[in-house]
């Protein structure tokens, strides 16, 4: 199972020795911005995934990195993607727009699903609940200064009878 990565030598590795899942976070598969923004001109990019084009763009539209190595690495990844995109054993999105992004790479689409937000649709109704007096409220991701992890904390000494949890990793 892959969620974002850059290593695309493991990625392919794993692919011929085993079904892979790519849960697709954003769009950093099909676009070297991964998010089919161009700073110049504060626009959506209208393209539905990488093309040639979009390597001599990042010089005038701004909508991947500045840093050559960088841009050469993004665009590196999103071509991978777009060629590919059907070797996954299945690839997970997280709501509908994301998924239309693809629908003009797949070849299967029994091997595409939504799930909204990462979230089950239905109750899982056969799982005991646990409750506690305490609620507690979870950080889950990165814990980097961007992410606003001081302000988790900063609202949880505004809260009463509220635990916090954070789960990730720190390197700051």
């Amino acid at each position: 199972h892959f969620h974002r990565t850059d290593n695309l030598t493991l990625m392919e590795q794993t692919m011929r020795e085993r079904p892979t899942v790519l849960t697709n976070h954003g769009y950093q598969m099909i676009c070297p911005a991964e998010d089919f923004y161009m700073e110049l001109g504060r626009r959506v990019c209208e393209k539905s995934h990488v093309s040639k084009s979009c390597y001599l763009h990042t010089c005038f539209g701004k909508c991947m990195s500045w840093r050559p190595n960088a841009a050469r690495k993004q665009y590196a990844r999103a071509s991978w993607g777009v060629k590919n995109i059907n070797s996954f054993s299945a690839i997970i999105y997280p709501s509908h727009r994301s998924h239309r992004r693809f629908e003009g790479l797949i070849s299967d689409p029994g091997k595409h699903f939504v799930l909204p937000y990462f979230c089950p649709i239905k109750p899982l109704d056969t799982v005991p609940i646990k409750t506690h007096e305490i609620k507690t409220i979870t950080f889950l991701g990165r814990i980097r200064e961007y992410k606003g992890y001081r302000d988790f904390i900063k609202l949880l000494s505004l809260l009463e009878n509220v635990r916090g949890l954070m789960v990730g990793d720190f390197t700051e």
